[in-house]
């Protein structure tokens, strides 16, 4: 592939090469579509740049995600959000995920898929949470790699996004995002790096400024760090229409491809070289980066056919064939993935799972029958169907059943059905409108009021209707259950103590009405853990101002924050309960020092009357002062009653280097590791080992 590329560099004028790294799709006609004012919604087609057929180079095909592919319209598979994956703690199935989104891309006529989200969360109201894996960089960075492989599998190039330091909506396209060295490399950059590594072809680069910079033209984050230090060898293309804004600059900085129309790149592009503003060489770098990545996917897609076929997906032409697209056997990943995503926070009684046997179940709230699958910027996607919580639940019920269905408008009306159900199940949190990505009608105006989402400023509890009506009717009925929807963090208010039990639901894509009835009556186990911690108070998370022109982030945030300031949690990070009991025990470690990791083993024996899963975390405190214990290692684990296994954990040296600040380099540090492993951060519930190093 490098030869072959090379040899086509070389046949290349400036203007063909430049053509290569510019944008189709007009900017007009991409707003249009995000405003709902043109006939098609945005990204129904593929957006396309660069190519050159005559010179054997495909072009860019972008479809977006992360939910799944953002093409076509009422065909799509909708998986669960990001968020609500990364509770599933299961790498195997988000790869299996990442496939799937692969292939329907392919049957789209696509070829990169640019929803492999990955910023971390510095602040819960981050309104595009949900686009990511959670709040911690090292499961960030184990479910974007699982991603990544899933879709490259297929031949599409994986994108990751947003390089980098892209954490809020509201001012992203003015923010300048400040840190220092250890802040940047550990929190913010590695689990990129650990994606990159793992392969992926593309990187999308972020809106706002690191450090003065705007990130499409900051040559330290895209030439010195991500192509020269991790040897990045794919392309790199901005934003879209406003992730670049000066020609030399970007060129220069280390753009490669102007998305997803051409403003800036072209012929301004092809007059900077000519004007010695911008060295052809930086053009041929380009170029060849695109030509290369092209030509290898294609082969890893030609060698993916073989495959397909065997599975009779490809069609005598040569091509996937359409009807993958939004399948059964990927709804039914959808399905899973959404019950491996809900998580028990509270069932005392227990509640759940609720018997079949009951007369009379009263559900409340808007929410429950609503198809609720999250934001409603670029990562919409269009399914053909999308099960409420309503519909899931007269699906499990018993055919002599009687559901209730009431909004609660009328307390009284809403107190009185509450008493009288046999079990009353009470939905609240979050749609579209309250969080999500912030549409702009320019790149210095956010637009919010009809365009709704944005970031969720000082709104990290429920709205007021709901937070009154849970309180003034929590104790009515003893089996009660609120389902609680979100893209991230909801802090529940005094309701909760009165509340038996309580269920995350997240946005759970168009299976998720189907998986949260089949969590609450049994069919399966409540399968998630948080992604991340649900404080007590709002005052231990970090500040941030969503509507700031600068911000500078600390190194604590999250659960990490808390265990840093001696903070209890409400429900640690990686909390979650299943409907029987586990027994940890016989745990080990040792360190292997001929390939430098930890090894971890321990026994679990699910002790309950039922089949469960759960996830075995372990967590590492480094001999590094002022160190807390942070996740490094988790395995999904799924026990029959009384079954017993001995599951092991590698840590490899990447994750347990600190950053060097003197040296400017990752290092393992000698001397005495902690080990805590449980099904938790919560340090109590540990088996606590020492590791020397």
């Amino acid at each position: 592939m490098y030869r072959q590329a090379t040899e086509i560099l070389k046949k290349l004028s400036l203007r063909e090469k430049v053509g290569l790294m510019s944008g189709h799709t007009s900017r007009k006609s991409i707003h249009g579509a995000l405003k709902g004012t043109t006939g098609v919604h945005y990204n129904e087609y593929p957006y396309s740049a660069g190519g050159n057929p005559e010179k054997g180079i495909p072009a860019v095909e972008f479809c977006d995600g992360p939910n799944g592919v953002v093409c076509g319209r009422g065909k799509s598979t909708c998986f669960p959000v990001p968020m609500m994956r990364a509770a599933s703690f299961d790498t195997e199935l988000e790869e299996k995920i990442g496939a799937a989104i692969g292939e329907e891309i392919l049957a789209y006529g696509g070829n990169l898929f640019g929803g492999v989200c990955i910023n971390l969360p510095y602040h819960p109201g981050w309104g595009r949470c949900q686009e990511t894996y959670g709040e911690d960089d090292f499961l960030i960075g184990e479910m974007g790699k699982a991603m990544v492989r899933g879709v490259q599998s297929t031949g599409v190039i994986a994108c990751l996004k947003h390089f980098a330091f892209n954490q809020m909506e509201n001012n992203r396209f003015r923010v300048n995002v400040v840190c220092d060295k250890k802040t940047e490399r550990e929190i913010f950059l590695r689990h990129f790096e650990k994606c990159v590594k793992a392969g992926a072809g593309a990187v999308m680069s972020a809106y706002n400024s690191y450090q003065g910079v705007m990130c499409g033209h900051n040559s330290y984050l895209l030439n010195d760090v991500l192509k020269e230090e991790w040897g990045f060898d794919g392309f790199i293309l901005s934003d879209f229409t406003w992730g670049v804004r000066d020609t030399v600059e970007a060129a220069n900085g280390g753009q490669n491809i102007e998305m997803a129309d051409t403003l800036y790149f072209g012929s301004r592009l092809v007059q900077a070289v000519q004007e010695g503003k911008v060295s052809e060489s930086v053009i041929d770098d380009a170029a060849f980066r695109i030509i290369y990545t092209m030509l290898r996917f294609d082969n890893i897609r030609r060698e993916a056919f073989k495959g397909l076929k065997k599975q009779n997906r490809i069609s005598t032409a040569g091509m996937i064939k359409k009807s993958v697209i939004g399948c059964k056997s990927h709804r039914q990943l959808a399905l899973r993935s959404a019950e491996e995503g809900c998580v028990l926070l509270k069932n005392e009684g227990p509640v759940l799972p609720l018997s079949r046997n009951n007369r009379k179940i009263a559900v409340f709230g808007r929410l429950a029958d609503t198809p609720n699958t999250g934001d409603r910027g670029s990562a919409r996607v269009y399914p053909e169907y999308t099960v409420t919580i309503i519909q899931g639940i007269l699906k499990e019920v018993s055919e002599d059943a009687e559901v209730i269905y009431y909004t609660g408008k009328n307390l009284s009306h809403a107190k009185r059905l509450m008493k009288e159900a046999d079990a009353a199940i009470i939905v609240a949190g979050y749609d579209y409108y309250d969080e999500g990505e912030a549409i702009s009608r320019d790149q210095s105006t956010p637009e919010k009021g009809s365009f709704a989402g944005g970031d969720r400023c000082g709104l990290l509890r429920l709205h007021e209707d709901d937070e009154e009506f849970l309180e003034k009717t929590a104790g009515l009925n003893s089996n009660t259950i609120v389902i609680l929807i979100a893209g991230s963090m909801i802090i529940p208010g005094k309701w909760i103590e009165k509340i038996p039990s309580v269920l995350y639901g997240f946005y759970g894509g168009m299976e998720g009405g189907r998986a949260i009835a089949r969590v609450l009556f049994g069919k399966c186990d409540p399968g998630g853990r948080l992604p991340f911690v649900i404080p007590e108070k709002e005052e231990d998370l970090p500040k941030l101002d969503f509507s700031a022109n600068e911000v500078r982030y600390q190194y604590w945030h999250g659960y990490r924050r808390l265990k840093h300031l001696g903070k209890k949690a409400m429900f640690p990070f990686g909390y979650g309960l299943s409907y029987t009991t586990f027994k940890l025990f016989g745990v080990e470690a040792e360190f292997d020092r001929e390939h430098l990791k930890i090894r971890i083993s321990a026994n679990i024996q699910n002790t309950g009357k039922r089949t469960g899963e759960t996830i075995l975390q372990v967590y590492v405190k480094t001999p590094e002062n002022d160190s807390v214990f942070c996740i490094k290692g988790f395995k999904r684990v799924k026990l029959e009653k009384d079954e017993e296994k001995e599951v092991q954990i590698e840590i490899e040296k990447f994750d347990l280097e600190i950053w060097n600040v003197e040296g400017g380099f990752f290092h393992l540090l000698p001397g005495k590791y902690n080990i805590g492993v449980g099904f938790s951060s919560d340090e109590k519930q540990w088996n606590i080992l020492e590791c020397l190093v």
